[in-house]
């Protein structure tokens, strides 16, 4: 069995590594907005990709931020889990299931369910 990923956004992730400098990780605007808290960038203007019409803005990662800044939210704001101790703490046990190799299938379509967990075998190894 084969699986391959495809699409727009791996082309362009694809041209990313082809133009960048060896050794040096280069993203596209889209992936900086979602990483700038994180991360400091040299900004390298707009570059011509082959298969966009426009160009596209890119960035490389110069290394992480010695105080990184917030991912969600607004910035200076801050707001706390209210009255989910229970599911903090589900995801606290299944966190601590999952570093020992377990393997997590969680189902509920429609509503929190948070009883409605299955644990799978770990898988042997096939070395």
């Amino acid at each position: 069995m084969e699986y391959t990923a495809i699409g727009d956004a791996i082309n362009l992730a694809a041209r990313m590594e082809q133009t960048a400098t060896p050794g040096t990780i280069q993203i596209t605007d889209d992936t900086y907005k979602l990483v700038a808290p994180l991360f400091d960038f040299e900004a390298l203007g707009e570059i011509d990709v082959k298969g966009k019409v426009e160009p596209v803005k890119a960035y490389r990662v110069m290394g992480r931020k010695t105080a990184p800044g917030q991912i969600r939210g607004i910035e200076g704001f801050s707001s706390p889990l209210v009255g989910r101790d229970e599911q903090l703490i589900f995801l606290r046990d299944c966190w601590q299931d999952l570093s020992q190799g377990k393997v997590l299938w969680l189902q509920s379509p429609v509503r929190q369910d948070w009883e409605n967990r299955h644990w799978l075998p770990k898988p042997e190894s096939s070395h």
